[in-house]
């Protein structure tokens, strides 16, 4: 079969595929010689069903077969094109024709989901229908998509496929979301999912100034903690001229003890002695120096 014949396969086959995109959840599909039918949930088109002796073992043997057709005669047309001697106009040729075919493919996808959900009752269609997906359909997408080139890439390529509720491929437009080792990769049953781009992926985390240092004791005694002014808020020794500009207490400065306040207070039955005024003022020079 040469390229000339594959093309002529996959642009009958593209026709199946979209009338299949276009099945509704309810909807059966009938399968005839050489056409195919969509049936609605009604008497009429049951009666017809009946009469043509239509099945949905018919309609699993026919996407199987749609499917692998299609199959072989892409692998056909990307070999063409891996041809060093072909030419360019040839290659765009058989480029756009595999386009039109991911674009149909993709929309099949959605009208073999709501197949899916017209046969709900019977487990071994949606089984089948299901495996004809992941094993045939999507093997065949990734191939389509990766014979053609990026400056051909459309966006709805750079998307993700969802069928039955889960993620079955994953597009271009999160690859940087969906590496391997990335934290923000939720894992469930060793695959990955990727979260959604509007959730912002946190950057460094606050980094804690006291984390490897001890903070200051502020009730520790005030010649310890100030005993080097200078080192703390200037690079020159502080006169008695400058006291009254000095965000410290004089008597700090002067290394005198303020006097001590004998009020007591009680907290829990306990007499403790405090310097209320001395406390809040050295804290609020540490706050504001």
């Amino acid at each position: 079969m040469d390229h000339c014949t594959a093309i002529k396969i996959l642009n009958d086959k593209i026709v199946y595929l979209s009338i299949i995109s276009k099945i509704k959840e309810k909807q059966k599909l009938g399968v005839y010689i050489n056409d195919i039918k969509i049936y609605s949930d009604s008497w009429s088109d049951w009666i017809s069903r009946k009469w043509y002796r239509q099945t949905k073992e018919d309609t699993i043997m026919f996407l199987k077969e749609l499917y692998n057709t299609i199959s072989q005669s892409v692998h056909l047309i990307i070999s063409d094109i891996n041809e060093k001697d072909m030419s360019n106009e040839t290659k765009i040729s058989l480029i756009n024709i595999l386009i039109n075919l991911v674009d149909t493919l993709r929309l099949s996808i959605t009208g073999l989901e709501n197949l899916s959900k017209t046969y709900a009752e019977s487990l071994k269609t949606v089984a089948n229908i299901e495996n004809l997906v992941r094993e045939t359909v999507m093997p065949l997408y990734k191939k389509i998509i990766k014979a053609i080139p990026d400056e051909y890439h459309k966006d709805d390529m750079l998307n993700n496929i969802i069928f039955m509720d889960k993620v079955i491929y994953y597009g271009t437009r999160n690859a940087e979301n969906h590496q391997i080792g990335n934290p923000y990769v939720n894992t469930i049953n060793n695959k990955n999912y990727s979260l959604p781009l509007n959730i912002q992926q946190p950057s460094k985390l606050y980094q804690n100034p006291f984390l490897n240092n001890t903070p200051p004791n502020l009730y520790s005694s005030p010649q310890n903690l100030y005993s080097s002014p200078q080192n703390l808020y200037s690079s020159s020794p502080i006169t008695s001229s400058s006291v009254s500009s000095s965000p410290l207490p004089y008597s700090v400065l002067n290394n005198q003890t303020p006097p001590v306040n004998n009020q007591t207070s009680s907290v829990n039955n306990q007499t403790s002695p405090i310097n209320t005024e001395y406390e809040i003022s050295l804290i609020n020079d540490l706050v504001d120096p």
